[in-house]
């Protein structure tokens, strides 16, 4: 079973859509801030996370979709990135960055000490705005995101550190492997 976490609007085929707001697009129903959530342990194939983890405790979900989630399967992360001016909404409950997912990665240096890492990081990326613009726009903000972009690619700490601020990233995505 594939879990669309928190789809809103946002329904996707071949995945079990889950919301706290009942809606003719939802396949189940329930609070997610309620820990632990209403799902089995270790029967999860698949999370999908679009833009909903802010919403919610970010260390008591992470946790809950490990405790769900069958070994060496993925939970996919999209959030925003913490310089989107988008990222403060009144309503998101924490601020997502390029390390956010660290301490729950085996594979990653972090400087918080994790005694049993929960995933492993398959991928990770920062997401500029030109990325999801169509025609014009997206040539135009290609060109103004050339310098953070080449940045990002030599090293994307040198874009964090240097650029994040003046250049806001749009998102970030991350593909976590439970272990």
């Amino acid at each position: 079973m594939k879990i669309n976490l928190g789809c809103w609007r946002s329904i996707m085929k071949w995945y079990v859509n889950v919301d706290c707001i009942p809606g003719p697009w939802v396949d189940q129903v329930f609070d997610l801030d309620i820990y632990p959530r209403p799902l089995a342990t270790d029967q999860i194939d698949e999370y999908f996370c679009d833009n909903i983890l802010e919403h919610l405790d970010y260390d008591k979900t992470i946790r809950e979709i490990h405790r769900t989630l069958k070994k060496w399967w993925l939970v996919i992360i999209k959030v925003p990135y913490f310089s989107n001016p988008w990222a403060f909404f009144a309503d998101h409950k924490c601020f997502f960055n390029y390390d956010s997912y660290n301490k729950f990665c085996n594979n990653i240096w972090s400087t918080t000490d994790m005694q049993e890492p929960l995933f492993e990081m398959a991928h990770r990326k920062i997401t500029f705005l030109y990325e999801y613009k169509k025609w014009l726009i997206k040539y135009l903000l290609c060109i103004f995101y050339a310098l953070p972009k080449l940045f990002y690619m030599i090293n994307p700490r040198l874009y964090i550190w240097l650029l994040s601020y003046f250049f806001p990233a749009s998102e970030i995505h991350w593909k976590l492997k439970k272990i």
